[in-house]
Order: C-alpha cells, then sequence, then structure tokens
C-alpha cells in the first residue's frame, strides 16, 4: 500500500502498462482488450461495492481501451 496512491475513475490500458500500476498481469489484461471484456478495478471488502458492480454502478476505476 502506497500512502501516495492516486485514485483514478477511469485509465487507459497503455498508462496503466507503462506506470506498471500491478492492476493485472499483462497477459490478463492482453487477454481482456483482446476480447473486448471491461475491466473494473474496485475494493472488494468495502461493503456493498460487488453489488454496485454488478449493477453496473461506478465503483473503483474503469480500465479503458
Amino acid at each position: 500500500k502506497n500512502p501516495k496512491a492516486k485514485k483514478y475513475k477511469t485509465l487507459p490500458l497503455v498508462l496503466a502498462l507503462e506506470k506498471r500500476l500491478g492492476i493485472m498481469d499483462s497477459a490478463a489484461l492482453s487477454l481482456c482488450v483482446d476480447n473486448q471484456i471491461p475491466i473494473q478495478v474496485f475494493n472488494l471488502h468495502q461493503k456493498g461495492n460487488i453489488r454496485r458492480a454488478i449493477e453496473g454502478r461506478q465503483v473503483g476505476t474503469v480500465i479503458t481501451v
């Protein structure tokens, strides 16, 4: 955990890879991009976040292509 970490609402995939943010491994990111699978990164431990994500509400960071 980095106290200087910045939360992004959206983040281009290229920037996530360049900055090596450790969101997912690069192979998993590539598969999601190749198959046009949206990526939403959020805190699983915060109550209600899974429901909000399933409902399509903005939770955490959306990785864009």
